[in-house]
């Protein structure tokens, strides 16, 4: 990811503008939760933990200020088989749509999040 769309001038630019960039291991979430349980942890732990999806290394998510989980796109899904600029638009356009509401990558089941 760093090296195709985490690497385009005009993602940088927009991520700072926008977004608070940060990242957890996915690995140190589920401990929390499973240590806690869901209603002991904190809203925006939540909201990462429901946002997982399973087996995937690395998700990119998107989170209101609200800790509303807005979208979700996981990085293997990303960079499979595209060129990059199809990897820069299609990072953007999911920003994009997770901004206005659309949810994108949370429509299927994440049984992570039970």
């Amino acid at each position: 990811m760093r090296a195709v769309v985490l690497s385009d001038k005009r993602i940088i630019e927009f991520l700072n503008a926008i977004f608070i960039n940060t990242w957890v291991l996915n690995t140190d979430m589920k401990r929390l939760r499973d240590a806690h349980g869901m209603d002991a942890i904190s809203p925006l732990a939540r909201a990462i933990i429901q946002g997982r999806k399973q087996y995937s290394p690395v998700d990119c998510l998107v989170i209101s200020p609200e800790l509303e989980l807005l979208g979700r796109q996981p990085v293997n899904e990303l960079a499979s088989g595209r060129r990059r600029e199809t990897k820069i638009k299609s990072y953007h356009a999911f920003l994009v749509e997770a901004l206005a509401g659309k949810h994108p990558g949370l429509k299927e089941d994440n049984p992570m999040s039970r």
